[in-house]
């Protein structure tokens, strides 16, 4: 199956470094990747290097990945092109289940 890239995207959009981010040396991403396994204070409020870190939702961030992947596998009967509210409903209603469905496996 050839790999499909639908993240770039929404990655190439920010000014972030991500080499630094995975390099930074008092959170590697080792011992970033351990902190956040725990869902605890440093998963959610700590250091933005380690995860969500004061969190804030950005309405629309994954649009663009959605329309992507939508118009890529020409989801729910329609034109490969078009995007409409529907499809991106449509799209985030399976994501949403999706991680529903591995929170739960989470616990």
């Amino acid at each position: 199956m050839p790999y499909i890239d639908f993240m770039s995207v929404l990655h190439k959009s920010t000014q972030r470094d991500y080499l630094a981010r995975v390099n930074d040396p008092d959170y590697p991403k080792a011992k970033a990747a351990e902190l956040a396994k725990r869902w605890g204070y440093d998963y959610w409020d700590g250091d933005r290097r380690i995860n969500y870190g004061g969190y804030r939702y950005l309405p629309g961030r994954w649009e663009k990945v959605a329309r992507r992947m939508v118009d890529h596998y020409g989801l729910m009967g329609m034109p490969r092109e078009a995007v409409t509210m529907q499809r991106v409903i449509g799209i985030a209603l399976v994501v949403v289940g999706a991680l529903v469905v591995q929170s739960s496996r989470a616990h």
